[in-house]
């Protein structure tokens, strides 16, 4: 269905008029634009962000709705401030759609999780390309016990003209691939995956490769092999999952025959994804802003036993409840229920992993924050070296101030987001990378004197 086809159907639905705006480009004659939708545990909002951004840098005119941020000129959403949920229901789908159709753009990118997927919000879109970074099994168990089959779905509904990219990791892809009947594939993997997976090298167009560590604590480097070519990747960007998501957009890029190598090159050599793996280096120490914790301190544990780091400092804490949303679909017991199941397997995965922790406020909700840092606190090892520091700001300046040269300060949990609940009816603005900067601007100014 063609996006203007789209429309029509989308406010019929809804029984929705909206109100025409005036645009400079009314008088052009409207085109359909290429839409790209992404999903996948992990790394869906990172690539969606990276390929807008690099066809923005190109000329082209896009339009992204993730949870990074949504960026149209007509939307009444703030740019560069994070949401929870980009396509949340039918009539934000109609906006993006809308939104699309004004502005007369190239390109419409739609980060597109399991909800969106589940509930059939984007059942009538015809995507031009569909991309899945992965599928880790235990990522949203308790609202979705159908998890891998939603994601598999987003694959295997596919019609036969729209081109499919994705990752070929983990069991459940390896799964799909088995599936997937579609022609239009273009299949990333390794070689060690190709043969663990027992995957045909006919079908895998992208190979990842490299004669040393994929990554450190500087950066990825790798080799990526495609029809034929071989070119040489590396960017300030960490983790092996970056190489991974870097090669999905390079899929996307050569899909849409828009692939250039020197200016790829160019623009993952030193990119920042806002509130995902932000690094920033202070008296060779690396501060790290994220959401999540898994896989990075893992990760890190690596870089720490090939001595390119010390001591892992987290700075992190859990949500509280009481948010509205998510109560409409499910119950307050499997809400609170996902919470403390989910706090447990954050702490026990800090007890492995991370030599020190303090504890702090992210989005209390209607909670205690006493209670709510006391149940963290009691789920901390012994051995580990912990504080609880009520206040965020604190809790960042107190990490970054006791730590030693080589040291990693991880602070999880916010990314990106701006605006901090402490109650339920109190809330604050402030992101993790504005508070980092603002402490280590006055501790340079200090070191100065």
């Amino acid at each position: 269905m063609k996006i203007h086809e789209l429309k029509n159907k989308l406010k019929k639905e809804l029984n929705y008029t909206t109100q025409k705006r005036l645009n400079k480009k009314d008088k052009i004659e409207k085109k359909d634009p290429i839409i790209i939708g992404v999903t996948g545990s992990r790394g869906k909002s990172s690539v969606a962000y990276m390929l807008h951004y690099y066809l923005k840098k190109q000329g082209y005119d896009s339009i992204l709705y993730s949870s990074i941020e949504i960026d149209s000129e007509t939307s009444f959403a703030k740019k560069h401030f994070a949401v929870d949920n980009p396509i949340k229901s039918k009539k934000s789908l109609l906006s993006a759609v809308e939104q699309s159709i004004e502005q007369n753009v190239d390109f419409l990118i739609l980060e597109v999780n399991e909800r969106a997927i589940n509930l059939g919000i984007i059942d009538d879109i015809e995507f031009d390309i569909r991309v899945l970074t992965n599928i880790i099994e235990k990522q949203n168990e308790f609202f979705y016990p159908n998890y891998v089959d939603i994601k598999k779905s987003f694959l295997l509904n596919a019609k036969s003209n729209e081109k499919l990219i994705y990752v070929v990791k983990d069991q459940f892809c390896k799964d799909l691939y088995d599936e997937l009947q579609n022609d239009n594939q273009f299949v990333i993997s390794t070689p060690f995956l190709m043969e663990k997976y027992n995957l045909e090298k006919n079908r895998v167009r992208c190979i990842l490769n490299s004669d040393q560590p994929f990554d450190s604590i500087e950066g990825v480097k790798f080799n990526v092999i495609c029809d034929n070519e071989i070119n040489m990747f590396a960017s300030n960007m960490m983790f092996p999952y970056s190489c991974f998501n870097i090669a999905c957009v390079y899929g996307v890029l050569k899909a849409l025959s828009l692939y250039d190598n020197k200016k790829f090159l160019d623009y993952i050599s030193n990119l920042t994804i806002p509130g995902r793996d932000e690094k920033v280096k202070y008296n060779n120490r690396n501060v790290i802003i994220s959401v999540n914790l898994v896989p990075q301190l893992e990760e890190l544990i690596k870089y720490k036993k090939d001595n390119q780091v010390n001591n892992i400092i987290v700075v992190t804490g859990a949500t509280g409840t009481g948010f509205k949303g998510w109560k409409k679909e499910f119950s307050e017991e499997l809400i609170n229920l996902d919470k403390v199941m989910s706090m447990k397997f954050a702490y026990n995965y800090i007890n492995k992993y991370a030599d020190k922790v303090i504890i702090t406020s992210t989005d209390v909700g209607s909670s205690n924050l006493d209670e709510l840092l006391n149940l963290q606190l009691n789920l901390l090892d012994n051995k580990i070296d912990k504080l609880v520091v009520k206040d965020r700001q604190t809790a960042i300046e107190t990490a970054i101030l006791n730590s030693k040269e080589n040291d990693i300060i991880f602070i999880s949990g916010r990314g990106n987001r701006s605006i901090l609940c402490h109650t339920k009816n109190n809330i604050s603005f402030s992101k993790d990378i504005d508070i980092v900067t603002k402490i280590l601007k006055t501790l340079r100014k200090e070191n100065l004197k």
